[in-house]
């Protein structure tokens, strides 16, 4: 379970830097979508409610 949690962390981290440099608008729009899918899964992760509207 822990490794599950590394790795959604690690994800977020990958995908908000990608966000900040943003080589290409392709990649910026990609690297947002692992980051809002690694953020839901850290939140589910610890036990959290995600609410998406």
């Amino acid at each position: 379970m822990s490794y599950i949690v590394g790795l959604f962390m690690v994800l977020l981290l990958v995908g908000v830097v990608g966000v900040v440099v943003h080589p290409a608008p392709n990649y910026g729009v990609v690297s947002l979508v692992v980051a809002a899918g690694a953020g839901c899964g850290v939140l589910i992760s610890f036990g959290g409610s995600f609410i998406g509207l």
